[in-house]
């Protein structure tokens, strides 16, 4: 008797176990809730059910029951043949990539994919922490005429404060040189034969036949070199106050290969000048007539090779260059009634790339340039081009201050902490073309300064692929029906499960169709 009862309550205790454990089988599957099945049982299309919650999948089986729920959660969906069962897609990002920081990996995680349902929002979070010895590729763009002679000559005496200085700033930097003055065509240069060769002839000074542009030293670590090239300049001239130095930028954007500009840096152009700029139209008085091209015009020699066929730039060229390419300028200006011209074009055409300071002092470019690396350096600001991706939504959340995430995608004042960013990425619209396998694309997460980037590998939930098998199945569907997705869809004057039955009213389509909270089925059948 004892041992009865001691089975009879082992049992009863089992019995509570094993039913306690489904409870918490059933409480731990967010699939099992009673408003999810019913949300998956209201959907009558595939298209419908797969879109109204992850958890809903679609059976087409032909043999299914009829009565049963089409759409409904996986574990009542175990008698659909597996071969006929449209199983919905789980949204999800998984890190792909994610090398720690070094001197050239500033932004972790490099790499993610990130699966995406029709408007659901998908969160994938990234740092940016600035590196200590990140590269720098500095171009150094004099402007050579007589007004610059002191700058030239000071230049010349400064190498040993100007490694000191760019050594402060990163361990791994370059150095390249160019120089520049205008077209050599009137009225912006003497076209006589003495002066064309002298235009300084009747001054003290013996300047050199002027050029637009002249690239004098590809980019080098050896600050020797760059002094050497730097002493061996001459000063030159030309007729009015205004140079060709968006030529030269140019010049220097497209001919990449040419200079060496290296890809995996921070890109500065220092242009030292006391003269305004020509651009666009200004070069129809010299003949210069053609739109300036992204070709690259250097010769051998590092000279430009047509500076009379083409007009100068216009500044919303300059621009598009150095957001393509990344990099920043900082305008050294001499003058400083000149420097209030720069200070407005930075302002209001190249507030994004651009740096102005006044050339006060014959020491004072080393200033120039550390304020201006430190201004690009120390904010760092996120984007991501879509205009080949209308059918993606991206907001950027960052967290500037270590308090807790904003809108934003820029953060200023950046030192050496971590900062943590957050980009919240939407299908808003299907693509227009998605097979029959899930479709795949890709977008980056870029930093504008430079070339870092997140390659982010995007995957969209597909379409229902029964849909793709539309036919007539007599054996099925009666009276020209066609089966699709597990139903069989009537033509006009037919309805019923198998299209068995006439309609009440040939000519009323709608009265073949349910009625369903009001509204006319999309289906031509009697469930």
């Amino acid at each position: 008797m004892h041992l009865l009862k001691l089975y009879t309550s082992y049992t009863t205790i089992t019995l509570y176990i094993l039913l306690g454990f489904c409870y918490f089988c059933k409480a731990s599957d967010p699939c099992s809730n009673d408003t999810i099945q019913n949300l998956c049982w209201q959907q009558e299309t595939c298209e419908e059910c797969l879109q109204i919650h992850e958890c809903c999948h679609y059976c087409y089986d032909e043999v299914y029951p009829i009565g049963r729920r089409r759409c409904n959660t996986m574990n009542n969906l175990f008698d659909c043949n597996a071969d006929k069962l449209e199983r919905n897609f789980q949204s999800g990002v998984d890190i792909e990539q994610n090398d720690e920081y070094t001197d050239k990996i500033q932004i972790r995680p490099q790499n993610v994919k990130v699966r995406l349902r029709y408007m659901e929002p998908e969160n994938v979070t990234f740092s940016y922490k600035p590196a200590k010895n990140y590269a720098l590729d500095l171009y150094y763009l004099g402007d050579l005429s007589v007004s610059m002679k002191d700058n030239l000559e000071t230049l010349k005496k400064i190498g040993k404060q100007l490694t000191e200085s760019l050594t402060n700033l990163t361990k791994n930097y370059r150095l390249a040189y160019g120089s520049f003055l205008d077209k050599t065509a009137m009225p912006f240069y003497f076209t006589d034969a003495q002066r064309y060769e002298n235009p300084c002839l009747n001054s003290e000074y013996n300047c050199e036949t002027g050029y637009l542009f002249k690239h004098k030293l590809d980019f080098t670590p050896d600050m020797g070199k760059f002094i050497q090239k730097v002493s061996d300049s001459k000063t030159t001239a030309n007729i009015d106050d205004l140079d060709g130095a968006l030529d030269a930028i140019l010049q220097i954007l497209v001919c990449g290969k040419q200079v060496g500009w290296n890809p995996d840096t921070r890109k500065i152009i220092v242009l030292a000048t006391d003269s305004l700029l020509h651009t666009a139209g200004d070069g129809l008085l010299a003949g210069a007539v053609r739109k300036p091209t992204e070709e690259c015009l250097l010769d051998e020699n590092g000279e430009h090779r047509r500076p009379l066929i083409y007009d100068y730039p216009d500044i919303g060229q300059i621009h598009d260059l150095l957001r393509n390419r990344k990099v920043n300028i900082i305008f050294a200006v001499k003058n400083p009634e000149k420097l209030k011209y720069y200070n407005r074009l930075r302002k209001e055409l190249l507030r994004d790339f651009a740096f102005s300071g006044e050339l006060v002092a014959d020491e004072h470019i080393i200033d120039l340039i550390e304020k201006g690396y430190h201004n690009f350096a120390r904010q760092v600001n996120f984007f991501a081009n879509l205009t080949e991706h209308p059918h993606i939504d991206i907001k950027f959340f960052g967290d500037c201050e270590g308090i807790g995430f904003n809108e934003t995608n820029l953060c200023y004042n950046v030192e050496n902490n971590e900062i943590n960013f957050k980009v919240q990425i939407t299908l808003i619209e299907r693509p227009a073309k998605i097979g029959a396998n899930n479709s795949w694309d890709t977008i980056f997460i870029e930093e504008k300064n430079i070339q870092e980037r997140i390659e982010v590998s995007l995957e969209y939930e597909k379409p229902c692929e029964c849909e793709n098998y539309i036919k007539p199945d007599n054996t099925i569907c009666e009276n020209g029906g066609t089966f699709v997705c597990g139903y069989c869809n009537c033509p006009q004057g037919w309805k019923g499960d198998t299209c068995e039955l006439r309609c009440e009213t040939e000519d009323d389509y709608d009265s073949c169709r349910q009625l369903k909270d009001g509204h006319v089925s999309t289906i031509c059948h009697m469930q």
